[in-house]
């Protein structure tokens, strides 16, 4: 999978734009769609840096780590959903075995309820897509 700098720059513009969580539901579908430049068998990485409207960081970092559960054991094809946090905020780790899995993961039922939860307490986000070049499961 190559993803050339040019990808990586639309993610990031893309969701830089990006103002509420509810957003981020229709981006996330349509983004990975557009997966044109990545083989559908690699294994596809998104780190998504969350931008909380202050006084909320409890309330988000509580409902991601539900929702990080709910993908691990509802996603067969997420290898990796992991919280993060450092001096940019709280961040998603995610591996997936595939771009098809990759996809999917937006379109759950869980994924639409936990955009519905953080509508109005995320102010933007920044996603990144990687190739995962090495995995221990490969």
């Amino acid at each position: 999978m190559k993803l050339g700098n040019f990808r990586t720059l639309k993610s990031i513009a893309i969701c830089a734009a990006l103002v509420t969580a509810g957003i981020l539901a229709t981006y996330h579908a349509s983004e990975a769609a557009d997966d044109t430049d990545s083989k559908e068998s690699e294994m596809v990485a998104t780190i998504v840096t969350f931008h909380v409207k202050p006084g909320e960081e409890e309330f988000v970092e509580k409902q991601m780590a539900w929702f990080a559960s709910e993908c691990i054991k509802e996603e067969p094809g997420t290898l990796v959903y992991s919280l993060i946090k450092d001096e940019k905020g709280l961040r998603t780790m995610e591996i997936y075995e595939n771009a098809a899995a990759s996809r999917a993961h937006g379109q759950t039922a869980h994924h639409a309820e936990n955009v519905k939860a953080l509508s109005g307490k995320v102010l933007s986000i920044d996603l990144d897509r990687f190739e995962v070049v090495n995995h221990p499961t490969r």
